[in-house]
């Protein structure tokens, strides 16, 4: 199950970058939609500190200890015991602790998001019992890692060894990697009986459930650490001494579990920065961006009263880009040439939203209609108000 230092760096290093450019990404749509960062968008920043320190200790790991390699042997073929395997089980101590962190920090990152985007008093019962509960696991399984022995030293002296010192170490790792993907899994299921008490048509809860449940990836990640752990335990029941070697695919499960963590936590809020699902739609949107930061211009608002198509999440006026149309004053009585029962779609930005007595999403703008139907939650950018308007609109191709 071991894997060559080359590939646990070549893995390390491209897990790092993507979760690095999630995160780019997720700021970049924030700045895109001109929506105020909240403490979901703070608490991701120091998950991914951390998730970057484990990529170090890896690093480190490789490079001046043990990490993917053998324990050497004497001649009669037993194993000598080097600086390079104490730099190890430092890098080992060390990952244990930052990867708890990143763990804790990254599920309540995604809690506060649906805690920002959701609204109503039995789901924010349930977020708020869920932040406490991941706020006691990731405290106590850090200081359970922390002080697993003590001294600390002891932790990479001698092996940490001496159990009259240290606890049942392996019981907490179990216990620890058990507890991370039950969270994991309360945590994705919880938005989706929200998602489908929506009104909008199965496929469009289709989608938006799987955005939400590309998280999944962490739980399988973490599930395949777990399963890493169980062999790392049988291998030294067996008597097996070669640690740097056969607890590899744990520090490196460990690693990806994090970076995935990470990249799923952001996943749901990229959606603007791809509306028109083009390459060039994509860079145009990242332009506009990085030109709106550099100049510190801000887009010109669009009176109250008018009609106007905008791309969604482009914020360009007079142009449409994707499925979105913003309309304001939907009593309008002027006849309009086109269909009556068309579907009227408001931009928002996360934080007015409300749809049902259980679950609640946070809607921009004036709602003046009996239905609201959400048309597309996934994207961050669309609400729609479907019903008989007060007059006719100019096309349904504008829907």
């Amino acid at each position: 199950m071991g894997q060559s230092p080359g590939q646990v760096v070549g893995v390390t290093t491209f897990l790092t970058v993507l979760a690095l450019i999630a995160i780019v990404l997720r700021f970049c749509a924030r700045r895109l939609k001109k929506v105020d960062l909240g403490w979901d968008d703070y608490t991701i920043l120091p998950a991914m500190l951390f998730a970057i320190v484990s990529a170090i200790c890896i690093y480190v790991g490789i490079a001046d200890g043990d990490l993917a390699k053998h324990i050497e042997l004497d001649a009669q073929g037993n194993g000598v015991w080097t600086r390079r395997d104490v730099v190890f089980l430092e890098i080992n101590f060390a990952q244990q602790l930052s990867t708890t962190l990143t763990f804790g920090l990254t599920k309540l990152s995604v809690l506060l998001f649906y805690k920002r985007v959701f609204r109503g008093n039995t789901f924010n019962a349930a977020v708020w019992i869920m932040i406490s509960v991941i706020g006691v696991w990731f405290v106590a399984f850090f200081f359970a890692n922390l002080l697993q022995c003590y001294p600390i030293t002891l932790n990479w002296e001698a092996s940490g060894a001496q159990a009259t010192s240290c606890i049942q170490t392996n019981t907490m790792y179990l216990a620890q990697a058990w507890t991370d993907v039950l969270t994991d899994v309360m945590i994705l299921s919880l938005p989706i009986p929200c998602i489908w008490a929506l009104q909008m048509p199965a496929k469009h809860k289709v989608g938006v459930t799987a955005i939400f449940l590309l998280g999944l990836l962490t739980v399988l990640s973490g599930t395949a650490k777990l399963i890493v752990f169980y062999h790392i335990i049988a291998e030294a029941a067996g008597g097996d001494y070669d640690i740097t070697w056969f607890e590899t695919p744990a520090v490196l499960w460990s690693m990806i579990e994090s970076a995935l963590g990470i990249v799923g936590a952001c996943l749901p809020l990229l959606r603007p920065l791809f509306a028109g699902t083009s390459t060039r739609g994509f860079m145009r949107n990242l332009r506009s961006v990085a030109v709106r930061t550099i100049t510190g211009a801000e887009e010109p608002k669009i009176p109250e009263g008018s009609t106007t198509a905008v791309g969604s999440g482009s914020g360009s006026s007079g142009k449409k880009s994707g499925k979105t149309v913003v309309e304001s004053g939907s009593n309008s009585s002027g006849a309009q040439s086109g269909s009556e029962n068309t579907d009227t779609l408001k931009s928002w930005d996360e934080k007015d939203y409300d749809y049902n007595s259980h679950c609640t999403l946070n809607t921009h703008g004036h709602l003046d209609q009996k239905k609201v139907t959400v048309e597309s939650i996934g994207s961050f950018v669309d609400v729609g108000d479907r019903g008989s308007s007060g007059g006719k609109r100019r096309g349904d191709d504008n829907v």
